[in-house]
């Protein structure tokens, strides 16, 4: 199991009055899940799925253009739903509010803006960086079946990481041969990644 802590300044809601198990679930997500503050949650049993709803600690947010601290927040326009990682065997989707905030500085009006997903996505950074590892030496459709995630979204994703990780190899080969003397460095990386692909599709 992944141990890696993506610190989140969200509050998950939990029912008040209920058994001694739901302190070990909100362990779990303190620690695992990565969020800094726990204030509720609804965990639905015998079900595939648990939803979770979120709010911010914070009240307010700086300005997304110019850094300023004087908003002020003009309420939740509607709950968005974003996949987060799978917990006990169920699928983690997060309902968090998009909270409008303005400006008095420059005069703007804004979204809150959250650090673990990316604007217009249903689902989190940490989510989207395992699915490249699933998808390794499997196929895309399998993939997307294993992970509950759409093929579109598996491949677009993957291409993406294959983009990213053939600039690093790249770049660390050249550095390596650049203090190498005598050495003929001739690694197709294009080649390479294009037959991942063909190991993906």
């Amino acid at each position: 199991m992944n141990t890696k802590k993506h610190l989140y300044p969200l509050e998950l809601r939990v029912p008040p009055n209920k058994s001694a198990r739901y302190t070990d679930a909100l362990s779990f997500y303190q620690g695992f899940m990565g969020f800094t503050k726990i204030k509720n949650y609804c965990n639905r049993k015998n079900r595939p799925t648990d939803s979770h709803r979120c709010e911010p600690i914070e009240l307010k947010q700086s300005c997304l253009i110019c850094k300023s601290n004087q908003t002020i927040r003009r309420g939740i326009s509607y709950r968005r739903t974003v996949r987060h990682l799978d917990a006990f065997g169920c699928r983690v989707y997060l309902k968090l509010p998009a909270i409008r905030l303005s400006c008095k500085a420059y005069i703007a009006a804004f979204v809150w803006h959250y650090e673990f997903v990316a604007p217009n996505k249903r689902y989190t950074k940490a989510f989207e960086a395992t699915l490249p590892k699933h998808a390794i030496g499997a196929t895309i459709t399998h993939t997307a079946r294993v992970t509950g995630t759409p093929a579109t979204t598996v491949t677009r994703i993957v291409k993406a990481w294959k983009e990213k990780e053939a600039s690093r190899i790249q770049q660390a080969c050249q550095h390596k041969a650049y203090y190498c003397q005598n050495l003929v460095l001739g690694l197709e990386l294009e080649a390479y990644f294009s037959e991942q692909v063909t190991l993906c599709a």
